[in-house]
């Protein structure tokens, strides 16, 4: 083989690997980055529950008359109260919301309202119970990971204390139970896209105030639950992204692959093609084959080209002739060929072919006259 070929071959063969490793990189960053993607979108797709807190509290206070026992202005909570005492009451609602996780967009409505409420004890039915609204309903947004409502209220116990008691004078009802509820409702909603199912519902904050009793002691209801509870999130529009990202990235990696296998297929060395197909003929039929060193001399010969190596075999079996084979210096062409005695030579040769017919070779029989 020339030095000028065999330079030639190299540097097909490193152009070849240069690419087939740039390429298999590139198929292995985007096979890599769709499995990441997917595996993001899958735990994505999963229910995750966040935790959050809600707490819900009323302080009250009742306001003195004029007296000679008290030095304070009013009493606290923790007093029971004389009810001939108290000049008016106040009622300071607070509502707290805490999520585990920042930036939750919340919408959120209030109200506050006062019902005098008397029923029948032993039904427990109620018999008269107006309400007053107290505060109108309140709607506001927040962003962040908590919420806080605050809110002042002042009661005019005495009013209500003598609504009560006129309705229960006039109509001479007895075995009533009386009180002044005073609620205020929150409904508050996440409507950050982070979460699937975060509505918290309304919550009421209730304060119960005895009425027609010579003592009063408030009791507070809430029904806002206890303890840490858990809410569904699911970030649809993040989910979304990487589930596209998939796609893309699992699309490239496929075309990509396709590309190399192309690359590999149109960028095969004809020399390795060749060399191939002259060793697939060695190995069959070694027993047959003479390899010969020098080029054949066929002056004064004709040479008759046949399309397939049985050909041969067939001639050889016929007039019992040895196969001859010679391979040239630069390994581009093998011929194989048997003589007759009549001047007549019968040859099939494989040879490097030409860029555009690089691969037709076998198919067209590989026939070439002999030079």
């Amino acid at each position: 083989m020339s030095e000028l070929e065999k330079a030639r071959r190299e540097q097909h063969e490193k152009w070849r690997k240069k690419w087939i490793r740039f390429l298999s990189i590139i198929i292995c960053i985007f096979a890599v980055s769709s499995l990441l993607s997917f595996c993001a979108f899958n735990n994505i797709k999963k229910n995750t529950y966040v935790p959050y807190a809600e707490d819900g509290s009323v302080i009250h206070r009742a306001y003195l008359a004029d007296n000679k026992f008290y030095d304070e202005n009013y009493l606290n909570g923790s007093h029971a109260y004389v009810a001939s005492l108290i000049d008016k009451m106040t009622a300071d609602f607070s509502y707290d919301l805490e999520m585990a996780v920042d930036n939750v967009h919340f919408q959120y409505t209030y109200r506050i309202d006062a019902q005098i409420e008397i029923k029948d004890k032993a039904s427990d039915s109620p018999i008269y119970n107006p309400v007053e609204n107290l505060l109108p309903p309140t709607s506001k947004e927040a962003r962040g990971k908590c919420l806080s409502i605050n809110e002042l209220v002042t009661l005019d116990y005495n009013a209500y204390n003598k609504i009560a008691r006129d309705f229960v004078t006039s109509y001479n009802v007895e075995n009533t139970g009386n009180n002044l509820i005073v609620r205020m409702h929150v409904d508050v909603v996440g409507i950050s896209e982070s979460f699937a199912e975060d509505n918290t519902g309304e919550y009421v904050i209730e304060l119960y105030i005895p009425l027609l009793e010579n003592t009063v002691k408030p009791v507070v209801h809430t029904t806002i639950p206890a303890g840490v509870q858990m809410i569904v999130a699911k970030d649809t529009k993040i989910q979304s992204v990487f589930l596209l990202f998939t796609i893309i990235l699992g699309a490239l990696t496929l075309l990509c692959l396709s590309g190399l296998g192309l690359f590999v297929l149109l960028s095969r060395n004809k020399h390795i093609d060749y060399a191939r197909k002259v060793q697939m003929l060695v190995s069959n039929y070694k027993s047959y084959i003479q390899k010969i060193l020098d080029e054949y001399d066929t002056t004064d010969y004709q040479v008759i080209r046949v399309e397939e190596f049985t050909e041969l075999l067939e001639i050889r079996d016929t007039i019992r002739q040895p196969i001859f084979m010679y391979e040239n210096a630069d390994k581009t062409s093998t011929k194989f060929f048997v003589v007759t005695c009549l001047k007549t030579i019968y040859s099939y040769e494989i040879k490097v072919e030409d860029e555009e017919n690089a691969y037709n070779t076998h198919k067209s029989g590989g026939a070439y006259l002999a030079k």
